[in-house]
């Protein structure tokens, strides 16, 4: 019997500083939208392609980038320096926290700094790179960079489904902005256990 080869997925946020603000009641901060879209990398880069969060299975690997979309063409110096404020996920029956990952996955931290990278959704061109930084997690020795194995379940069932939310936090002007990707329900509809489509 034929299996579904595991794919691999990554989330790329669009960090937009002149977006406009979300109301929030809270008069020392400001609340943005933090854009965001699932590409399959499977192939690799220049192959990339875009996916759904319906598209996902236990076994499939996962990883996250922030891409500053601000800047309409040139490659201009980019002076902010967001921090991770949080990477959640949730069971969408419970509303407690899941770990959706085989991994266990200790803190989440976002790199120190930035580099021009080509965004397959964000890139106006081919030839357009954009600042960008990878998130990643720490086991408590060391940092984790790049991908995650995606799995509700350890023993490699189909998964379920879990909800995300992402908050990226950026100091300026004076006002401690908040970009925020509201939850997000990540479910898997790829096949049975059995991984057949």
């Amino acid at each position: 019997m034929e299996t579904t080869r595991s794919r691999t997925f990554r989330i790329e946020m669009g960090l937009n500083l002149k977006a406009a603000t979300i109301p929030r009641t809270n008069p020392n901060m400001r609340l943005f939208p933090l854009q965001n879209a699932l590409i399959d990398v499977t192939r690799g880069e220049a192959k990339a392609v875009p996916a759904w969060y319906s598209w996902m299975y236990a076994g499939d690997r996962l990883s996250f980038r922030l891409v500053d979309i601000t800047r309409s063409g040139g490659q201009e110096a980019t002076t902010i320096e967001p921090a991770l404020v949080k990477l959640s996920f949730t069971d969408p029956d419970t509303g407690l926290p899941e770990n959706p990952f085989v991994e266990d996955v200790g803190r989440w931290r976002i790199s120190d700094h930035w580099t021009y990278r080509w965004s397959p959704p964000y890139s106006r061109g081919a030839d357009q790179e954009l600042p960008t930084w990878d998130l990643s997690w720490s086991d408590g020795l060391s940092w984790r960079e790049g991908t995650l194995t995606l799995s509700s379940l350890a023993s490699g069932q189909q998964l379920h489904g879990f909800e995300m939310a992402v908050a990226i936090r950026i100091h300026r002007d004076g006002w401690t902005d908040q970009y925020v990707f509201d939850p997000e329900m990540i479910v898997g509809e790829r096949g049975g256990p059995d991984g057949k489509i």
